[in-house]
Order: structure tokens, then sequence, then C-alpha cells
């Protein structure tokens, strides 16, 4: 199996909407060996997806993301587990162990991480606000 993960500096990327480097793990029975990097461009979120989805990963681990660019990227079939944090070697640890709890690894001040979204950006007037 092949995940994808958006990195910066070792880390999970703060924020997936201007992350530029994804890299491609390989998980097999507890272990994980990097597949690839993967340059990305930022704010283009279909061409992202197209680029973790002809890797062969089907699951994009990742930082914040704007509920717009989540959406798109998961509009082009990939499965999104957003607002972690974390070494990538950790994260790929756990993922390859079988034991995996995006609680453990959720972003600060984010409990459980998956439940989280950042707007559009459209402000507090867009919203009615």
């Amino acid at each position: 199996m092949k995940i994808a993960l958006a990195v910066w500096e070792g880390r999970i990327a703060p924020l997936l909407d201007v992350a530029t480097e994804i890299v491609v793990i390989e998980v097999g029975d507890s272990y994980w060996s990097e597949a690839s990097r993967l340059v990305v461009e930022p704010d283009a979120p279909r061409r992202l997806a197209d680029s973790v989805l002809e890797s062969g990963a089907r699951v994009l681990l990742c930082g914040a993301a704007s509920l717009c660019f989540a959406d798109e990227v998961r509009g082009e079939g990939l499965q999104v587990v957003a607002f972690l944090a974390g070494a990538v070697d950790s994260i790929a640890d756990a993922w390859a162990q079988g034991g995996f709890d995006p609680d453990r690894f959720a972003m600060p001040g984010c409990g459980r991480g998956q439940g989280r979204r950042l707007g559009c950006g459209r402000g507090r007037a867009a919203r009615g606000g």
C-alpha cells in the first residue's frame, strides 16, 4: 500500500494548501520505505491530487487544510487525513505498525484533528458577520 504525506523539513507540512513537497511511502507488514518525492504546485488541489494518485497512493496525510482545498482533493478521489502534526518518520512508523491514531498526531489546539477544517478564505463579511 502506498500513502502520501505533505511534508516540510521532515515534518508534516502545517498547511496543505501551500505544500510544495509530497513524500510517497510504500507500507508493508510492519515496515515502510520511501517510494518517491513529488514536487507540487501550491494552491493547485487538482494537480496535487492527480500527482498523488499517479504515484499509486490513495491516502494523503497532511496538516491543516482549508475546506475548499480539502474538498477539491477529496473530489479527485483521495482520502485526506488532515490536521496532523509530527515527524514524518514517526507517523510512517505508526501507520506501518497498524497503530495509527490521528488523535496521537493531532495538530496542537485541534483536539481530534479529523473534524476541523479551515474556511475558504471568504472572511467575516461573506459569512454574514
